[in-house]
């Protein structure tokens, strides 16, 4: 099955698109930033693992949709050498996604980053949050094309 334009469930946007991959049905809202899988049916033991280590934004901010039985979630995106993008807010009402990029530790400076469990080893590389952008709950492709992720038909 090729990827297919649907209308998103949670904000009604049009940049969604419903895949059928080897692993099962994928959804996932470029507007928005939700996804889903077949697997993360309503009440589920699969979604209920996932929710359990969430934190609690993201345990507020699931979406339940009831005419497909699959809950969506904010997307998480990290790309080595690149950097990360994640929904960050203060609440469900009042939250949006923020892009950090991943920068280089001076050499210097690594002594302060140690590897956990790993005698002797230190990071190289970390995330920039003092330097980190905002964007709006709607804004998700403009904060992953930070990535260098682009999608056709996104705006």
């Amino acid at each position: 099955m090729a990827r297919v334009k649907i209308t998103c469930p949670v904000d009604g946007g049009g940049n969604c698109y419903h895949e059928r991959l080897d692993e099962g049905d994928t959804y996932m809202s470029f507007d928005c930033g939700y996804a889903t899988n077949e697997h993360y049916k309503i009440g589920s033991e699969a979604i209920d693992k996932v929710l359990s280590k969430a934190p609690q934004l993201i345990k507020d901010l699931a979406f339940e949709d009831f005419a497909r039985g699959i809950v969506w979630i904010p997307s998480v995106v990290q790309i080595p050498g690149k950097g990360i993008v994640f929904p960050d807010g203060e609440s469900k009402d009042k939250w949006g996604y923020r892009y950090a990029e991943e920068v280089s530790i001076p050499e210097d400076e690594q002594k302060d980053w140690p590897v956990e469990g790993q005698e002797g080893k230190f990071y190289k590389h970390r995330l920039d949050m003092d330097n980190s952008k905002a964007y709006e709950s709607c804004e998700f492709s403009e904060a992953i094309s930070n990535l260098g992720l682009e999608v056709e038909g996104i705006k």
